[in-house]
């Protein structure tokens, strides 16, 4: 896919981010038996699906584009944990601390 020129929603969001940075942890509690195998090759098919999770901004003739497919995978951690122990991690996630 080529890179594209943000659109009018992510050209607000990114200057709104000038002023207080959007960070967000995505958690999903995943119940059964898998491996991780299992696990990365779902992570490639969603970010198949949806390329803009692999994507950078990019600034091409002073403007700001959205290159698709620039981040090799999505990043994860499996943690086995109690019901409630994800909150401090997914609190240092966000302050970029893990």
């Amino acid at each position: 896919m080529e890179a594209r020129e943000l659109g009018g929603v992510e050209r607000m969001t990114l200057a709104l981010d000038r002023v207080a940075t959007l960070n967000f942890t995505t958690i999903a509690r995943v119940r059964g038996n898998f491996t991780d195998l299992q696990l990365r090759r779902a992570l490639d098919a969603l970010a198949r699906r949806h390329p803009s999770l692999t994507a950078r901004l990019c600034r091409q003739r002073l403007r700001w584009h959205l290159q698709p497919n620039s981040v090799h995978s999505i990043g994860r951690r499996t943690i086995d944990c109690d019901p409630d122990a994800w909150v401090p991690h997914a609190e240092a996630e966000t302050r970029h601390e893990a």
